[in-house]
């Protein structure tokens, strides 16, 4: 089990509205498969984030499942040209283009939904597998897009409340008094246009 520490959430959370209330922690065991690691545990964190509503500080737990399966990222290999080797082009927009549709690729290919496993999927470098990165994206992706108090939360508190139901029936042909300028040039102009 490792702490994440307010310091390392308030660096990690900086470009977010997600603010540190204490310690949260990391708990992981780390298999080796091979070349592959593959890390399952929990990431817990207490933070708070403005209210939507009111911008009033709202407790945010996350509480969140690590999954993660990386392999060794493979480094870019640079081609060896000899000497006298005629050098190959990059292909044209369009060569790719007419290649993709050869093989039923572009537009037409329809979006498939990444399984749980391959979502988790993701690369190392070294010999030391770093999770800091992977840590702030499972924290990032828990917080809500939309934080409310809780006393805000329910479908019955809109965030603009209907008027009484007395006032609807009294508003009849009433104007709001604050259109009321725009009223008088209506009338103004209605009045000078049938002149």
């Amino acid at each position: 089990m490792w702490e994440l520490d307010v310091g390392w959430l308030r660096d990690a959370l900086h470009d977010t509205e997600a603010t540190a209330r204490g310690p949260g922690s990391v708990d992981a065991v780390m298999t080796k498969n091979g070349a592959r690691v593959v890390v399952r545990g929990r990431v817990t964190a207490p933070l708070y984030m403005p209210c939507a509503r009111t911008l009033e500080p709202v407790e945010v737990d996350v509480d969140t499942e690590l999954l993660l399966v990386l392999s060794p990222a493979t480094p870019s290999i640079s081609p060896v040209w000899r000497k006298g080797a005629r050098k190959k082009t990059p292909p044209t927009a369009r060569e790719v283009a007419a290649k993709g549709q050869k093989a039923g690729i572009g537009h037409q290919a329809k979006e498939r939904e990444l399984t749980h496993e391959e979502a988790a999927e993701d690369v190392y470098s070294g010999t030391n597998v770093v999770l800091d990165e992977f840590v702030r994206e499972y924290i990032i992706l828990e917080l809500p897009m939309v934080p409310l108090r809780s006393d805000l939360r329910g479908n019955d508190k809109p965030a603009i409340p209907a008027p009484p139901d007395d006032a609807k029936a009294e508003a009849g042909n009433q104007i709001d008094p604050r259109l009321a300028p725009l009223l008088e040039v209506a009338t103004r102009l209605k009045h000078e246009t049938k002149e």
